[in-house]
């Protein structure tokens, strides 16, 4: 159980990461697109936008059904290693989320 448990978390962490990344590559594109009046790429970047909203709630549901599977593991086995990390994913999904809405923001800013 502990072990599905942390392989979850492992999925989890590696999506986050990759939101991360997608958010930075818009912010870049959301600037250039400012910068340079790109309407094209204003455009792509603000749908891009949109799956990355998805992306992210889905990631921050993940969180907390994790969360909650961890507090009966931590119950079960009297481990609190893990306790407040699913949380900690939770507030960076939403930090990463907030990145891509301000790179959403600049891209219509730039129309």
């Amino acid at each position: 159980m502990r072990t599905t448990y942390h392989e979850q978390l492992d999925a989890l962490t590696h999506q986050l990461a990759e939101m991360c990344r997608f958010a930075g590559i818009a912010m870049e594109r959301a600037t250039q697109a400012l910068l340079q009046a790109d309407l094209v790429l204003a455009e792509q970047v603000i749908g891009d936008h949109e799956s990355m909203t998805a992306t992210s709630a889905r990631a921050e549901e993940a969180a907390f059904r994790y969360d909650a599977g961890q507090n009966i593991i931590a119950f079960a086995y009297d481990s609190g290693q893990d306790a407040g990390r699913t949380d900690l994913y939770a507030l960076l999904g939403q930090g990463v989320s907030l990145e891509d809405a301000l790179g959403a923001y600049l891209a219509r800013t730039g129309k």
